[in-house]
């Protein structure tokens, strides 16, 4: 799988942004995504695009956060 995230997010332009994905899984009790999510989001990530891919319990969030 290919994904790019870096899209519009030059230095030079007032409102970029930098992308991070995170994954874990979505039921069960090891690496839940929850939990991380959880604590990107009180780090200043915003959620940009969730998706899942059912079958084997694993998901992924992509998170935005403004440059600093």
């Amino acid at each position: 799988m290919l994904m790019l995230v870096g899209c519009a997010t030059s230095p030079n332009r007032p409102s970029a942004w930098e992308y991070k994905i995170i994954e874990g899984k979505v039921f069960g009790d090891e690496k839940r995504l929850d939990a991380r999510l959880n604590d990107f989001i009180a780090d200043g990530w915003q959620i940009d695009s969730p998706v899942h891919f059912g079958g084997n319990d694993w998901g992924f969030v992509l998170l935005k956060r403004h440059k600093k």
